[in-house]
C-alpha cells in the first residue's frame, strides 16, 4: 500500500472525467487521480493495482470500458457514475454486481461523500498495516538477538511453535531472561494478522481474584460480582493468552487451566454454560516444575501437558559471546535516546568486555539493559571501559567474593581476616552456591547439605536475593 489513494477515473470523454473529477477532494492531499479515456489505455494499465476504479457512462463505447474494467480490477472494485440513465445500464450494473453506482448530476453529492468514505477506509487499514510492520519488525525472531549454541536451539523450536499454531508452549527460564519477549515473538510470528495477545503474572494475584480475571464470572456469583464479566481466556479467544509464572498457580486451578487444554472450554465463576476457547496458550515460569510435581505442589498431568514444546531460555552467563552482541545493540539503542546531542557511545573496549563476561549477570537481560543504559548516560569515554562498570563489583569493605571461572565448578570465598566469622562465611557460602547454580534451590541445598526448608530459612535469616 503506498503514500496516496489511487483511483482510476474511466470514460472515452475527456470532458466527462474534468466534470466528475471535481467532485474528488484532490486538494486534500491523499489522492492520486489517473484519467483512462481509450481501450488501450486502460488495457495497458492491467498490471496497476488502484485502490477505486470509476466508470463514467455518458455513451456505448463507456460501457464496454466498463466490462472491461470489471474483467481487469473486479466489480467489488469498481463503482459507476451514469449520465445515461437507461434502465438497461442500471440491469447491467446490478448483474455485474458493481461497488456502487450513481445517477449524475442528482447524486453528485451522495458520490463525493462515498469517495471520501472509501478514502478513509483505505487510510485506516493503512494505518493498521503501518502498525503491523512496526509489530512485526519489532517482534520477528530473526533479529532475535544471539548466535551461541543454546540460542540457535531456542529458535530452532521457535520456529516449530510458529508452525504448528495448535501446541501449548512452555517457556522455562530465570527471571529477566526475555520469557515475555519470546512468547510474543512467538504469537506475533503465528498470526498474520491482528489477533489478541493476553498476558497475566499468575504469581501478582491472590488464588481468590485470578480465577475470576481468567475465566470470568457472573452477576452475583460473589459479594462483590454486581456485573458479569468477561476473563482474559474470553478476551484471548482467537489469539494467545500468555500465563507467566505458571509455577506459582495453586492446585485448584492448575486443575482449571488443564481442562482448559484438553478439551478447550472452561466456565465463567457462577456459571454452569461452557464456553470455547479457540487460541492458543504460552506458559512461563522460573521454576523448577519437575521439582514442584515431586514436592505435591504442581499437578502431575498438567506438567506432562505443558511439556509438548518446552522452549528453555538460557540465563545471560551461559550464552558465551551473546553478551556483547545485547550490549552493542543497547548502546545504538540508547545512544539514539539518551545521546541525540553528544558524541555516540562506539562500543566496548577489551577490558570492559572482559569484565562483563566475568560477571555472573544473576538479572540477565534485564539487568545487561539497566546496565548498559546506565554507562551510556554517565559516560563521558567513546568507548565504554572498566570504569563504567565498576559499581558492578562494589562489595562491602568487609567481604568480598571471587567467583571461579564460568567452565569452574569451584568457588572462591576470601574475606580480611577481621571479618572472616561464621556468620559471614554462612552467609556468602550460601549466596556464591545459589548464584552459581541459577537460583535452583534443590540443587543448591543438596550441594550445602542442608534441607530445602533450612535453605528458605538461611535466604530469609541473610536476606539474599538474586539481585
Amino acid at each position: 500500500m503506498n503514500g496516496k489513494f489511487k483511483i482510476f477515473l474511466i470514460s472515452t470523454s475527456r470532458a466527462i472525467l474534468e466534470d466528475v473529477k471535481k467532485f474528488i477532494p484532490v486538494e486534500e492531499g491523499y489522492f492520486d487521480v489517473s484519467l483512462i479515456s481509450s481501450y488501450n489505455a486502460l488495457r495497458r494499465s492491467s498490471l496497476q493495482k488502484p485502490d477505486l476504479v470509476i466508470i463514467a457512462i455518458s455513451s456505448k463505447s463507456d460501457e464496454t470500458l466498463l466490462e472491461t474494467a470489471v474483467e481487469q480490477f473486479g466489480s467489488q472494485n469498481t463503482a459507476c457514475v451514469d449520465f445515461v440513465k437507461s434502465y438497461a445500464l442500471t440491469v447491467k450494473l446490478i448483474k455485474l454486481s458493481v461497488l456502487s453506482y450513481f445517477s449524475m448530476p442528482e447524486e453528485s453529492t451522495s458520490f463525493s461523500d462515498f469517495i471520501k468514505n472509501k478514502a478513509y477506509e483505505w487510510k485506516k487499514k493503512s494505518d493498521i498495516e503501518k502498525l503491523l510492520n512496526i509489530r512485526k519488525e519489532q517482534f520477528d525472531f530473526s533479529n532475535f538477538i544471539g548466535n551461541s549454541d543454546k540460542m540457535k536451539e531456542v529458535l530452532k523450536l521457535v520456529k516449530k511453535a510458529i508452525e504448528h499454531s495448535e501446541l501449548t508452549v512452555l517457556i522455562i527460564g530465570e527471571t529477566g531472561t526475555g520469557k515475555n519477549l519470546l512468547a510474543r515473538i512467538i504469537h506475533q510470528n503465528t498470526y498474520s494478522d491482528i489477533k489478541p495477545f493476553v498476558e497475566i503474572n499468575c504469581a501478582s494475584i491472590p488464588p481468590t481474584l485470578l480465577e475470576s480475571e481468567l475465566f470470568g464470572h457472573e452477576k452475583g456469583a460473589f459479594t462483590d460480582a454486581k456485573d458479569r464479566k468477561m476473563g482474559l481466556f474470553e478476551v484471548a479467544s482467537g489469539g494467545t493468552i500468555f500465563l507467566d509464572e505458571i509455577g506459582d498457580l495453586d492446585l485448584n486451578l492448575q486443575g482449571k487451566i488443564l481442562k482448559v487444554l484438553e478439551d478447550k472450554t472452561f466456565r465463567r465463576v457462577g456459571s454452569i454454560e461452557l464456553l470455547k476457547f479457540e487460541g492458543r496458550i504460552i506458559a512461563a515460569t522460573n521454576k523448577n516444575l519437575e521439582t514442584l510435581v515431586e514436592e505435591n505442589k504442581f499437578r502431575r498431568d498438567l506438567y506432562y501437558r505443558l511439556m509438548l514444546l518446552p522452549i528453555y531460555l538460557p540465563p545471560l552467563r551461559e550464552r558465551g559471546d551473546d553478551i556483547f552482541l545485547l550490549a552493542e545493540y543497547y548502546i545504538n539503542k540508547f545512544n539514539e535516546l539518551h545521546r541525540k546531542n553528544l558524541p555516540k557511545v562506539k562500543g566496548l573496549s577489551l577490558e570492559a568486555k572482559a569484565m562483563l563476561k566475568k560477571y555472573p549477570w544473576p538479572g540477565n537481560i534485564r539487568e545487561l539493559r539497566h546496565v548498559i543504559e546506565r554507562a551510556v548516560i554517565l559516560t563521558n569515554n567513546e568507548y565504554l571501559t572498566p570504569d563504567d562498570f565498576k559499581f558492578l563489583f562494589e562489595m562491602k569493605p568487609q567481604t568480598s567474593i571471587q567467583l571461579a571461572n564460568e567452565t569452574s565448578t569451584n568457588i572462591h570465598i576470601t574475606f580480611p581476616i577481621e571479618s572472616a566469622s561464621l556468620k559471614n562465611l554462612e552467609k556468602e557460602l550460601v549466596k556464591s552456591v545459589l548464584v552459581r547454580v541459577s537460583w535452583n534451590k534443590t540443587r543448591a541445598s543438596r550441594i550445602l547439605g542442608i534441607s530445602r526448608p533450612r535453605l528458605d530459612r538461611l535466604i530469609q535469616k541473610y536476606r539474599i536475593t538474586p539481585h
